[in-house]
C-alpha cells in the first residue's frame, strides 16, 4: 500500500512525496503520506478523477477549473511585480490625480497609488507594480511586453476590475 502514490494516480504519475509510513495504532494500519503542498502540476485518479483539499475536505473538482485557477494565481503574482524603472512620469498622471480627487479631495497621485497597492516607497523613491502600469501607462508596451495571462483583478473596495487581453 505504500506505492499507492504510483499506483493509485492515472497513467503511472508519481506523486512528489516528501515522506510516508506504514503505522500500526490499536492493531490497525494506518498509512501516512506528506506531498509537496502547492505543485503545479495536476495529478488524477485511475478513475480520471482529480481532487483537491479545502480546509479540512476532500472535494472533487474540473481539471479545467483548477488549471483556471492556477493561472489566476500566476496572474496575480505576474500583476504584484514591480517595474523596474517606471516612474510616475510614464503614467497618465491627470487620470490618476482626478481619481485620486474623487477617492479624496487632495490626495496625491502617489499615496492614491499606495492606497490601491499599485505602488510603494522605498529607499530609492516610489517603485511602481505592473498593475499600475498596465492599468496608467501612457504607453501600455512598457507593462505588457512578456504579459501571458490576460486577466488583471485589483480590488480595492471594488474600485477596479479589468479585463486585460495584451499578449
Amino acid at each position: 500500500m505504500l506505492n499507492a502514490v504510483k499506483s493509485h494516480v492515472l497513467n503511472g504519475q508519481e506523486l512528489p512525496v516528501v515522506y510516508k509510513l506504514k503505522l500500526s495504532i490499536e492493531n490497525k494500519i494506518i498509512l501516512f503520506f506528506q506531498v509537496d503542498k502547492g505543485s503545479s502540476e495536476i495529478f488524477q485518479l485511475p478513475d480520471g478523477r482529480v481532487v483537491v483539499r479545502r480546509n479540512k475536505r476532500t472535494v472533487p473538482v474540473s481539471v479545467r477549473t483548477l488549471q483556471f485557477e492556477q493561472q489566476e494565481i500566476r496572474s496575480r503574482e505576474y500583476d504584484r511585480q514591480f517595474v523596474d524603472g517606471a516612474m510616475v512620469a510614464d503614467l497618465d498622471t491627470n487620470l490618476i490625480q482626478s481619481l485620486a480627487d474623487s477617492y479624496i479631495k487632495g490626495l496625491t497621485m502617489e499615496r492614491y497609488l499606495q492606497q490601491l497597492g499599485l505602488a510603494e516607497y522605498s529607499i530609492n523613491g516610489l517603485r511602481l507594480r505592473r498593475a499600475a502600469v498596465l492599468l496608467f501607462s501612457k504607453d501600455i508596451q512598457l507593462g505588457t511586453l512578456d504579459h501571458k495571462y490576460g486577466l488583471l483583478e485589483l480590488m480595492e473596495q471594488n474600485c477596479f476590475l479589468v479585463k486585460n487581453t495584451m499578449y
